[in-house]
């Protein structure tokens, strides 16, 4: 596993100086007075990747995750979408809440054509591309169905299908399966890997869940608590198809107290303390 040290300099990912997302020397206040929220951040997301933020509650992973959205402004430094500023929400990157962000009063194929039939696509057309990603995240039998007859994990699935058919180019996942069961979860992260590999979407990916992350990601950015440079940039070591089962080798715990030992020896949380 390699690491970055306290300076916050990261070492580039070895596919050139133009990554496809780059944020630099970032920094957020919510007012001028406010504290900073995110301080001094670097970090470049290569086309195809699946970047993993991790780190305590409040220490700014989802505000960062807003920020590459377009929906907050860094107050400090700057957030580049393939070498531009990013200036607001975009179609080439959708996101996935952890919260269900299906319409209850549509189907699950009225709810995935909804992007679709915004930006104009006829009905025919519409439908065709989402009974593609139905089928894609496994609820083709249930297309018709209303998300009150679909469970917790079909309801994602309706989430991640509405995401793909847009076919953007990033996918920007706010901590989508916390709620779930450990079984649902774990399906969902070999499904999304899949997808997202199948269609070479590059995803930052919030999650608390030191497992899921090494799971899912190809690298892993922990964020200290306290504003500051990243505590550690992390490559994930373990390829591109990975089972489930991969979470109960020793190189895999072995990484995963590595981790653990990073976030609990942030000097913010000792401050904390």
């Amino acid at each position: 596993m390699t690491l970055i040290d306290d300076s916050g300099v990261t070492q580039s990912h070895g596919e050139g100086p133009d990554p496809y997302m780059r944020f630099q020397n970032l920094g957020l206040r919510y007012s001028n007075t406010g504290p900073a929220i995110l301080a001094d951040i670097d970090l470049d997301v290569h086309r195809g990747e699946i970047v993993c933020l991790l780190g305590a509650s409040g220490c700014g992973k989802s505000t960062l995750l807003n920020v590459a959205a377009g929906f907050l402004e860094p107050t400090e430094g700057r957030a580049l979408l393939q070498g531009q500023d990013i200036a607001g929400p975009g179609a080439d990157r959708v996101m996935v809440f952890q919260e269900d962000a299906v319409f209850p009063w549509y189907t699950v194929r009225q709810n995935v054509a909804y992007g679709l039939r915004v930006r104009g696509m006829s009905k025919k057309e519409a439908g065709k591309a989402a009974s593609d990603a139905i089928d894609l995240v496994g609820l083709t039998e249930y297309a018709d169905a209303y998300p009150r007859e679909l469970s917790g994990g079909m309801r994602k699935r309706c989430d991640m299908a509405r995401a793909i058919v847009l076919n953007p180019e990033s996918i920007l996942m706010d901590e989508p399966f916390a709620a779930l069961d450990v079984m649902t979860k774990e399906r969902l992260q070999v499904q999304f890997r899949e997808i997202a590999e199948r269609q070479n979407t590059t995803s930052l990916f919030v999650t608390h869940d030191l497992e899921e992350a090494l799971f899912v990601g190809t690298r892993i950015a922990i964020l200290r608590k306290g504003a500051g440079p990243l505590l550690t940039l992390a490559e994930v070591p373990f390829g591109s198809h990975r089972e489930v089962e991969i979470k109960t080798s020793p190189e895999f715990q072995k990484l995963r107290r590595e981790l653990a030992d990073v976030i609990a020896g942030d000097p913010s949380n000792r401050k904390a303390a």
